[in-house]
């Protein structure tokens, strides 16, 4: 599944954990042969917007102009919301005894396929048991023909238990990035590096991602002010939800003493203030709170875990994509028997290892029979060496550690900036 979302001008589809089943249900068009439910949890009013946006263009492309479904948005507190609003759309008399009138609907559902979008009214006190939605969507299918009754309930954490047949739109993140957003022209890339850092720092929730995007004052390449933009909201942001949530601060303690239980990380992302970066498993703080804390000043014992929160991984992980590749196109650069004269002590040290010691150097990972099984020193040595070594085939020595620089940063958890991404910029221009 995935949504189009627009920030600082720069569109990117977006994906969110847990769609995949979704979007194969609609694909399969469920309205034209049976009845179902399935409930999305959503994080904002946005969230649900998308969603439904997305079910008007995903849910006639599934139909092929099969039937004349149509795709509705109501909300509802209660079981008796969904029939009422059912008894209204298809004309049933609400005078009917309870078997006469799910009756009368199953047939008239049969003949007006609906998909039904219930979004569960945002009250602390309204949490909506799926059992009996499920129950009355099956009561309807118990006759000939099967009715055309597609629900699906949308609503917060608060308001929708974790049950089966349940998605997430609580958390995503652009599908990707193609180096060309990066890499090709300039404001373009501006755009899309903003893209990518108001996703990452509004933890993939598209509400705050939004706000934000509606919010900052930030003029082209004035990455200062997209800084100082983060900060004050990321502080504002803070006082909100410390007010809503109260422990904040102690559950990031106890994170980096690794101290946390699972109910107590798993209670701390239903409050928005922990998240899975990705696709991954672990628990960290969201990025706006390890800004917060970091402005805050206190919080010194878990300033490693704050800063690592604060490198926009997606855009790390593609400028270490670049840089490797073009590592790779320097060293196939080196001739082995004219341009090596001579080797670093560790260069020498390493492949001493490679061979004499396999199973704690880099040999096993190398399959038996490989035929790229380092020969002789040159594949243990730096880029730095590397780039001595190519710095006369038409390329400076300051050009080739300009990249050397910028892969060693970045790899060792340095911040991502757009300094960041114009040192990929002039790398990638000037090694190629």
């Amino acid at each position: 599944m995935r949504i189009p979302i627009e920030l600082n001008g720069h569109v990117a589809e977006w994906t969110f954990a847990g769609t995949d089943l979704l979007s194969e249900w609609i694909s399969g068009a469920p309205w034209l042969a049976r009845d179902d439910c399935r409930f999305v949890r959503v994080g904002s009013e946005e969230s649900l917007a998308l969603l439904v946006g997305w079910l008007r263009k995903a849910v006639p492309a599934a139909d092929q102009s099969r039937s004349t479904v149509s795709t509705e948005v109501i909300e509802i507190r209660s079981i008796g919301d969904l029939e009422s609003y059912l008894v209204r759309w298809t004309g049933t008399d609400p005078g009917l005894g309870p078997s006469r009138k799910r009756a009368e609907l199953a047939t008239a559902l049969a003949s007006y396929p609906l998909v039904l979008v219930c979004a569960v009214a945002p009250s602390p006190s309204c949490v909506l048991e799926p059992g009996p939605i499920i129950d009355f969507v099956e009561s309807l299918a118990k006759g000939e023909p099967p009715i055309g009754l597609t629900v699906v309930v949308a609503g917060t954490p608060e308001a929708l238990p974790v049950i089966p047949r349940i998605a997430d739109l609580l958390s995503g993140s652009p599908a990707s990035m193609p180096r060309r957003d990066l890499l090709g022209d300039r404001a373009p890339a501006w755009r899309a590096y903003v893209h990518a850092r108001l996703a990452w720092e509004s933890a993939g929730e598209p509400a705050n991602a939004l706000e934000m995007d509606r919010t900052f004052n930030v003029t082209n390449e004035a990455d200062d002010q997209l800084e100082f933009e983060l900060n004050r909201w990321a502080e504002a942001k803070f006082r909100q939800r410390t007010a809503e949530v109260p422990g904040v601060e102690d559950w990031c303690f106890r994170k980096v003493e690794s101290k946390t239980s699972r109910s107590e990380d798993e209670a701390a992302v239903r409050s928005a203030v922990a998240w899975r970066p990705g696709d991954g498993f672990a628990v960290g703080p969201v990025p706006w709170l390890s800004r917060a804390l970091l402005l805050d000043g206190r919080f010194a014992r878990a300033r490693e875990l704050l800063r690592s929160s604060l490198v926009c991984a997606p855009l790390a992980r593609l400028i270490l994509d670049v840089c490797f590749d073009l590592e790779a196109h320097l060293r196939g650069k080196v001739n082995n028997g004219g341009d090596v004269t001579s080797f670093s002590d560790e260069a020498c040290s390493m492949y001493r290892r490679f061979q004499d010691i396999p199973e704690r150097s880099p040999a096993r990972f190398y399959p038996e029979g490989c035929p790229a099984r380092p020969v002789d020193r040159l594949s243990f040595e730096s880029l730095g060496k590397i780039a001595s070594l190519v710095s006369g085939h038409g390329l400076s020595m300051d050009h080739i550690m300009g990249l050397v620089g910028l892969r060693n940063a970045v790899a060792h958890g340095h911040y991502v900036s757009w300094n960041s991404v114009m040192a990929l910029r002039r790398a990638y221009r000037e090694v190629l």
